[in-house]
């Protein structure tokens, strides 16, 4: 049973499903396409999509990483079920075979370790997690894989959006960390290499 919470985030259009067919919609989508991008030219076979929501990011990187295992997470369990609903999927149970794409939720983070990830997606997740700033937050996915590709709101003022804990984010976050890509994306437009007018999300991919 889905929460009511869940289903009025997403009906207030805070919680992205993968099929909205407006700008902001399309603009989610392609930041997963450019992380799959990134996932492809690494060679990565097994990635996580840790804080992966609704699952349209998941199933986005799974069709086109037809070689690599997709493990979608979330601690939220209505969005876990949506997910599931949303692929066709159904829990995994310890004796099933190993599935091109598999969603998982509450405790399971603490086996997250055990899959041994080449590559992570954090997209647009940072801001909404209290407990630790965005670079904390790094710096512990980088303990269960390589490589991670981020994103998150680039210099968004307070107010803008209520479920995010962290406002003005930017470069400052990726300090001290090997950054291996760092691009801009816009209101409108293609991602830019430099800060440009209406940015709206850094853009970037972190190493060990």
């Amino acid at each position: 049973m889905l929460s009511e919470v869940f289903k009025r985030s997403i009906e207030s259009g805070l919680r992205i499903i993968g099929n909205e067919q407006t700008a902001d919609g399309e603009r989610h989508r392609r930041r997963y396409r450019w992380a799959a991008g990134v996932a492809k030219r690494h060679e990565a076979k097994r990635i996580l999509d840790f804080g992966c929501g609704s699952g349209y990011g998941s199933r986005i990187l799974s069709s086109m990483l037809k070689e690599a295992q997709v493990v979608g997470y979330d601690p939220d369990h209505s969005a876990i079920e949506f997910a599931r609903e949303a692929s066709g999927l159904k829990p995994l149970r310890r004796e099933d075979p190993p599935r091109p794409l598999h969603f998982l939720t509450g405790k399971a983070v603490a086996s997250l370790s055990a899959f041994n990830f080449d590559l992570i997606v954090f997209h647009s997740v940072a801001e909404h997690i209290r407990e630790k700033r965005p670079r904390e937050q790094l710096l512990d996915l980088l303990k269960l894989a390589p490589r991670v590709v981020g994103f998150f709101p680039y210099k968004e003022p307070a107010g803008c959006n209520h479920e995010h804990f962290w406002n003005d984010l930017d470069e400052s976050e990726l300090e001290g960390l090997k950054t291996e890509k760092r691009l801009y994306e816009p209101l409108w437009g293609n991602f830019a290499n430099h800060v440009v007018p209406n940015t709206i999300n850094l853009l970037f991919v972190i190493t060990r």
